[in-house]
């Protein structure tokens, strides 16, 4: 969320998606505009949001970045060498008052707050006036030194200062963009760079962002590693050819409508990509998720939001709300995916179909077609037959299939009924299967 957050309505839209997270952006110039000591730190901007938010049930993941102007040449790259050693001490600060251990903490706090992230897109190697938050993927303060190293100096410093506050805190790797594209401007090595500098040590989870027109830089062979799950993998890689092994998440996944009025095709396309990703990332065991973005922002040329900028919503918050339906139980208890169905389960190479055990011990598909190609791009999608029987879903048959559209439309099939495309009673149910997602699961 950025601005959204003081506000109770975009707040409520996202409880009623079911959503949990919702990512804060702190400033360190905010609470420390002039070089001082932490009991003279401002604390009010972040005591706002985190009040706010927690006030409705969500959790923060906080990141941080906009060094004041005492501390860096820039508010988004390296800073001072002594400003280094102060940096900590405010992230330290900040992470005590906000570890809800009865210590220093802020009045009223609810739930302990566990996530920073240290700065958005740092590998962004442009010019700083333009850069994401981040702009340490060059030499932006002309010392003769990649920033990267600069980072990972940082790293050194601010995660034993966190982990004093809070052993159990969870340092984020500031998100990467680490996309491949015409007038992308992020260093490709920056990641290697700061692992082989040593900063595996001081950090808990990878955070980095994935969008779909650039997911052919990191898509596997069908139907495996297909869309995040494939920039999953190679980071994944990336990590275990430095010997490690650590929890992702993403701060940044989403597919924008165009600008002005969108297409009907575009709001579906957006509305069906959510669901994509978000059921992989799931499969990816991707810590946290963030759909950017709520709502349209005044200025931005191009539309993201779930909600236009009238807070009329989209296609994609419904797919949402029955994303979250589907796949968590009443109790609030998550279902568990078990696995992706390869195309010998599946019929076709171009069926995606991943699997998941609901609290109550029944199984659910997920299940869309999927070309290996941008879901905008003309030409990629494409139909096939799946035969379901218990086999694919985990052993469980009764002979009637309940299938609900990404809008929550639902649909009962019997074996042998009109709804079985093969019309014969054969102990499996065949469906036609399309881009646009379906939840199956058998019916009583």
């Amino acid at each position: 969320m950025f601005g959204e957050w003081n506000d109770a309505a975009a707040r409520s839209h996202v409880v009623n998606a079911g959503l949990t997270w919702v990512r804060l952006y702190v400033h360190w110039e905010w609470v420390e505009p002039a070089n001082t000591t932490p009991d003279s730190f401002n604390w009010s901007p972040v005591d706002s949001m985190v009040q706010v938010v927690e006030s409705q049930g969500l959790l923060p993941l906080i990141t941080v970045q906009g060094a004041p102007a005492w501390a860096a040449q820039f508010a988004c790259g390296p800073l001072n060498v002594d400003s280094i050693p102060e940096f900590a001490s405010f992230l330290g600060a900040m992470v005590e008052r906000y570890d809800g251990d009865g210590v220093a903490d802020m009045p009223g706090l609810l739930h302990p707050v566990k996530y920073y992230e240290l700065y958005n897109e740092p590998d962004w190697e442009g010019d700083p006036s333009g850069a994401p938050g981040g702009c340490w993927g060059q030499d932006v303060d002309h010392d003769g030194r990649d920033d990267v190293y600069e980072y990972v100096d940082m790293l050194q410093a601010a995660y034993p200062a966190m982990k004093d506050a809070d052993p159990d805190v969870q340092v984020v790797f500031g998100s990467l963009a680490h996309d491949r594209c015409s007038g992308c401007l992020f260093d490709l090595d920056f990641l290697d760079k700061a692992l082989n500098a040593g900063a595996g040590a001081y950090f808990d989870i990878l955070g980095f962002h994935q969008y779909d027109a650039f997911r052919d830089n990191w898509d596997g062979t069908l139907p495996w590693n297909q869309g995040i799950l494939g920039k999953i993998a190679y980071l994944k890689g990336t990590l275990n050819n430095h010997g490690l092994s650590k929890p992702m998440l993403t701060t940044e996944v989403g597919l924008h409508v165009g600008s002005g009025t969108p297409t009907q095709a575009n709001l579906e396309k957006q509305a069906r990509h959510l669901v994509h990703v978000y059921v992989r990332g799931i499969a990816g065991d991707l810590r946290v998720i963030i759909w950017y973005e709520l709502v349209d922002r005044p200025g931005e040329s191009l539309q993201y939001g779930l909600f236009d900028a009238g807070w009329n919503p989209r296609p994609a918050y419904t797919a949402l709300q029955v994303l979250t339906q589907q796949l968590v139980a009443t109790t609030g208890v998550p279902a568990v995916f078990e696995e992706q169905l390869g195309s010998g389960q599946t019929g076709s190479q171009y069926i995606q179909a991943y699997r998941f055990r609901m609290p109550d011990g029944t199984r659910k598909l997920v299940l869309w077609t999927d070309q290996g190609c941008k879901i905008k791009q003309t030409g990629c999608e494409v139909t096939a037959n799946m035969a379901i029987g218990a086999a694919q879903l985990g052993g469980t048959w009764t002979g009637r299939l309940r299938v609900v559209n990404e809008y929550g439309s639902i649909t009962m099939v019997e074996d042998g009924g009109g709804g079985d495309l093969d019309g014969v009673v054969n102990g499996a149910i065949t469906l036609q299967i399309t881009q646009a997602p379906v939840y199956v699961g058998v019916a009583p």
